[in-house]
């Protein structure tokens, strides 16, 4: 019987892929160019810093930030006037309406923000999907979406007045709603903290695992205090201007380099 010669075999070097489109650069020197797209190989080969990927895929990540910080903004001064309001007296039915309605846009800003956000970079097109929080980020997005228009449904179709049987389905749904926004939320801080070497910027690291705990905390307990989910918005809104100003950076030196 022959011997089997796999362990005398050496051990294959990592393959390096284009940090920019992909392509697959074994075997090439670092003083070579990208035979896809020409960017040098010791980019690649030295990390991937989003100063070197794709500038489309860099604007696409801060126009998803921008939308992103315009609905948390919105969220912030609706949550402001509605406290105030509440305080003061009795809100109008037609500005209740209207904060409703402010609301809703702020929240679908967020939703698309992220998505946005959470764009594929397109070095990973070749082989993995990313960092596993992006896919459960875009999961739960897809998901929010979904139970809500399953409770938008539900509610203009549902005679009035609801039946204790489909005022528990509503309710459920809100349930529902409510842990998957969670998992959004976790896996947006992850995400951050995947992209924060990539910028890089310690303080988006930092802050997102700080906000992991401190956001939940401040929007449960530190509604007792009333501030604590203005308070909340705040800082989440602070930690996306930071990453808006990393990547409009990124955006210049691209711009200048090119």
């Amino acid at each position: 019987m022959t011997p089997d010669p796999t362990h005398l075999r050496k051990p294959q070097p990592p393959r390096v892929h284009c940090s920019v489109c992909g392509y697959d650069l074994s075997g090439l020197s670092q003083g070579a160019l990208c035979p896809e797209c020409a960017t040098p190989v010791h980019q690649s080969i030295q990390g991937n810093p989003l100063e070197y990927s794709d500038p489309e895929y860099v604007r696409r990540l801060y126009r998803g930030v921008l939308v992103i910080i315009t609905g948390i903004i919105l969220q912030l001064l609706l949550s402001i006037v509605s406290v105030v309001w509440g305080l003061t007296g009795t809100m109008p039915t037609i500005a209740n309406e209207a904060i409703n309605l402010a609301g809703l846009v702020g929240w679908i800003a967020l939703l698309v923000g992220w998505w946005l956000f959470s764009t594929l970079d397109p070095a990973y097109l070749w082989g993995n999907s990313g960092p596993k929080a992006r896919v459960w980020l875009r999961g739960s997005l897809i998901t929010l979406v979904l139970i809500n228009l399953v409770f938008a449904a539900l509610s203009v179709l549902q005679p009035q007045p609801q039946t204790g049987g489909s005022s528990s389905v509503l309710f459920s749904l809100g349930l529902l709603a409510l842990g998957v926004s969670a998992v959004q939320f976790f896996a947006a801080m992850l995400y951050l903290r995947w992209l924060a070497p990539r910028l890089p910027d310690d303080e988006v690291d930092a802050w997102a695992r700080r906000l992991m705990w401190l956001g939940p905390l401040l929007v449960t307990v530190g509604a007792l205090i009333v501030v604590g989910p203005l308070i909340a918005m705040v800082l989440y809104w602070n930690l996306l201007d930071r990453v808006r100003r990393n990547l409009k950076q990124i955006m210049h030196r691209q711009s200048s380099s090119g």
